[in-house]
């Protein structure tokens, strides 16, 4: 039996909503391959119903599923922190269940991201960071802040043997509190890279902010990244590890719910975090569509991008649609779009990065939003998939998502998996335009114009009670088209929030108590911005205002001297 290294990664909802029925959607018969390409769907033990969820691989075993919402009747119930183990190495198909845990996990949270981990010794962590906890629903339009709906919490799963123990939590000053991000494990400086998430409640609260968690610390600290960065923001996207150019790959995603993204950017990371770049990259050939919410799989035996499904949004309204959880209703804003079903691999050896549609015999699965990070498993699957006449060089499984039914969410439990030979390559669509990203016009540039710690109420000369130190500030943009919604922190803490500023205007804000070294403007990186470098000011120390001497009365000597005061 050739051994098989198979590649698992999530399809549940990130984004967007389903808008054909079900039975739009029934697999269909298998057809012939297409252009002798050599890539068969095949289905696989059905694990439980969520959507919203992430999965993480478990070396020589299988994968592990955290999280994620059940849609069913009109109800939508969290399945909470559980881990939920597929053997791969139980049967050809695998088989789902519930993974002997203990320890305090992230709890029921929804649309966060979780990557593997391998430590040196072999040892196997899963980490999770984010999401909403499903107690406070992502809701547009709702009043909740984001430190009420996001979370930023970093939990570590550590397996070893039957038991999977949640016992790390960290949970730093200033990390970044985000949903329908995308993140990877760097494995060489064993560290946790974040992009771009939704910040708020609002639709277009994207971000493009890039953080960076280095695991191995015993007391890690979240650190931002300064550079400029190509990719505009976005939440709904995917992110994967390119091994064989130790960079991160970026694809697709939404600012704002309703344009889907096609472009691909790139951050290099081969020369370590310090000198790490963004660049946009080229690509050529007819390319997927704008997308947000799709799946995304690095391939590493050819070095391949593989995308699919998503969801493709149009402008036409439906109304909206209504999910109940507990006693919170999920209230969002609903479009027609389109669910995609269609699969393109992106062939990373070529310059040009070249697009081609690739097609397979079976299945397909069901076109439907799907959504995380890529995580790998192997060796399994070698004797099925040689006996169906594909090679077991690798699989692509999918998991999970949702399809609507008369206006209701359901979540899907179906499984499928998708494997190509490797004597075979995918036959490249006939070559076109090269697909890049839309030009950016003028863009804003928010800096700290002023800032100030004072003391609270001080009006000069001496104080007999030090009074609290309150911060004042004011921002400006300074560049050419206006700003839309961004946050002020102190100390990595928000502070203010402003909801926008015009092209040369300026904004002081209402003062606060507190003292801080440093302020940061566009803190959670939600603005795009001429210059990214300018987002820092420094608060220089106030001297404190002197102590009054205690007034005492001048016959007070001669009372403690037991003596009569004298008449005034």
């Amino acid at each position: 039996m050739r051994g098989a290294r198979t590649l698992v990664f999530i399809a549940s909802l990130v984004a967007g909503i389903a808008a054909a029925s079900w039975s739009a959607h029934e697999p269909a018969a298998a057809q012939p391959d297409p252009g002798n390409i050599g890539c068969e769907w095949r289905r696989l033990a059905d694990g439980d119903a969520r959507a919203e969820h992430t999965l993480a691989s478990l070396p020589d075993r299988g994968l592990i599923a955290v999280g994620g919402v059940d849609y069913a009747g009109g109800s939508a119930s969290p399945r909470g922190d559980t881990p939920r183990l597929l053997d791969l190495s139980a049967s050809e198909d695998g088989v789902w269940s519930d993974y002997t845990g203990a320890g305090a996990g992230p709890g029921p949270v929804a649309d966060h991201v979780a990557t593997g981990r391998v430590l040196p010794d072999g040892g196997y962590h899963m980490v999770v960071h984010g999401g909403r906890m499903l107690a406070s629903p992502l809701v547009v339009g709702a009043s909740e802040t984001p430190a009420q709906v996001l979370r930023s919490e970093v939990n570590t799963l550590i397996v070893t043997g039957p038991m999977a123990i949640w016992c790390r939590r960290i949970a730093p000053a200033g990390a970044p509190l985000l949903g329908q991000h995308a993140a990877i494990w760097n494995p060489a400086d064993d560290s946790l890279i974040v992009f771009g998430g939704r910040t708020s409640a609002a639709a277009n609260a994207a971000s493009r902010a890039v953080w960076r968690l280095p695991l191995a610390d015993a007391e890690p600290v979240w650190q931002r990244y300064r550079g400029t960065v190509s990719a505009s923001e976005r939440y709904g996207h995917s992110a994967v590890y390119d091994s064989a150019g130790k960079r991160m790959v970026v694809f697709g995603g939404t600012s704002d719910g309703r344009t889907g993204l096609n472009d691909v950017h790139v951050f290099d990371l081969a020369g370590g975090w310090d000198a790490a770049a963004w660049r946009a990259l080229a690509t050529e050939g007819p390319g997927p569509r704008g997308r947000y919410g799709h799946s995304a799989v690095y391939e590493p035996e050819r070095n391949w991008l593989i995308v699919r499904g998503g969801v493709d949004p149009a402008p036409s309204p439906l109304g909206r649609v209504t999910g109940r959880l507990a006693n919170l209703t999920l209230d969002e804003p609903a479009q027609e779009p389109t669910l995609l079903g269609d699969t393109w691999a992106l062939d990373l050896n070529t310059t040009p990065a070249q697009w081609m549609e690739l097609q397979a015999i079976g299945g397909p699965p069901p076109a439907s939003s799907s959504g995380g990070h890529y995580i790998r498993v192997g060796p399994h699957f070698g004797a099925a998939s040689q006996a169906q006449g594909v090679s077991a060089a690798g699989m692509a499984v999918f998991q999970g998502g949702y399809v609507l039914e008369g206006g209701q969410r359901r979540s899907l439990s179906e499984t499928w998996g998708l494997a190509c030979g490797p004597e075979v390559a995918p036959t490249p669509t006939p070559a076109g335009p090269v697909v890049t990203p839309t030009p950016v016009g003028a863009q804003p540039d928010l800096v700290i114009a002023s800032g100030e710690l004072r003391w609270r109420g001080w009006m000069g000369g001496c104080v007999s009670v030090l009074p609290e130190l309150e911060t004042v500030a004011c921002v400006r943009n300074d560049g050419q088209a206006e700003a839309g919604p961004f946050s002020v922190a102190s100390n990595g803490a928000p502070m203010w929030r402003a909801e926008g500023l015009g092209a040369g205007q300026t904004l002081c804000l209402d003062p606060q108590v507190g003292d801080p070294d440093v302020l940061l403007v566009d803190a959670g990186g939600e603005v795009r911005e001429s210059d990214e470098m300018n987002n820092r000011y420094d608060l220089p120390r106030p001297t404190p205002p002197s102590m009054c001497r205690p007034l005492v009365p001048a016959y007070l000597p001669s009372l403690i001297r037991g003596e009569a005061p004298a008449d005034e």
